[in-house]
């Protein structure tokens, strides 16, 4: 999951010893549907970051039943120049990657072999920041 904002609104992000602070991101799963969320993920670094474009946060999604609710969140603070003032867009991107396999069977000799392919599906949400 990442949040990305343009190099041209001036927004900064807070740093301290080499590393992006005031971050957070985090995954949870309610096993079985009835609103007994786990956390299995939180994190208080950005898996990535960019200078003047924005923070990611990755974790795996754990597996699941049919009856499996899944949640994530990320938050990160950014700073403005007091001598700023606008408006600007943030786009934060969610990305799931999948696995799946496709069988092939041979005559002879006999045999049965999976062959292993990826996708990664993306999503975006756009809002607008007033500064």
């Amino acid at each position: 999951m990442t949040i990305g904002f343009p190099s041209s609104s001036g927004l900064y992000l807070p740093t301290s010893g080499g590393k992006v602070k005031q971050h957070q991101h985090r995954y949870s799963q309610d096993q079985q549907g009835n609103g007994r969320w786990i956390d299995y993920t939180i994190k208080y670094s950005p898996s990535n970051w960019e200078p003047s474009a924005g923070v990611a946060g990755s974790y795996d999604i754990r597996a699941s039943t049919s009856k499996t609710k899944h949640k994530g969140y990320i938050g990160q603070y950014v700073y403005v120049p007091t001598s700023k003032n606008g408006k600007i867009n943030i786009k934060i991107t969610y990305g799931h990657r999948r696995i799946a396999g496709t069988p092939s069977v041979s005559v002879y000799p006999a045999g049965l072999s999976i062959t292993p392919t990826t996708a990664t599906d993306t999503r975006s949400y756009a809002l607008t920041l007033s500064y």
